[in-house]
């Protein structure tokens, strides 16, 4: 599968591409933690960090800050290395370094429709 462009809502400028994404790595259970909403933010693997991101990150020295669109300014997100922070069952940590859905253009995934 090709990666896709993720792209600011505001300006259109491409971020980085959809292998950053983190698959959700929070164990609990969907239907019972609030935490699980993947409709309102998507996580950015720590393995692959996108350079302005990292870049972003070491000037803040892996404290917490927030991310901004490098064209436009726009908040797209935010990142957190102090905090350690569960969801909201407290099963799992949620990932650092995160996106709202809201402030970003995300290829839709289309899966198997049926006619």
């Amino acid at each position: 599968m090709n990666p896709q462009a993720i792209k600011c809502h505001k300006c259109r400028h491409i971020l980085f591409d959809d292998t950053c994404i983190q698959d959700s790595s929070l164990t609990c259970d969907p239907k019972k933690c609030e935490s699980y909403d993947i409709k309102r933010f998507i996580y950015v693997s720590e393995d692959k960090v996108p350079a302005w991101i990292k870049e972003k990150i070491e000037n803040e020295d892996w404290t917490k800050g927030k991310l901004h669109c490098q064209k436009c300014n726009n908040r797209i997100g935010s990142f957190d290395y102090i905090s350690g922070r569960k969801c909201n069952c407290g099963s799992s940590v949620i990932p650092p370094i995160h996106l709202v859905t809201s402030q970003i253009d995300r290829p839709m995934q289309i899966q198997n429709i049926i006619r």
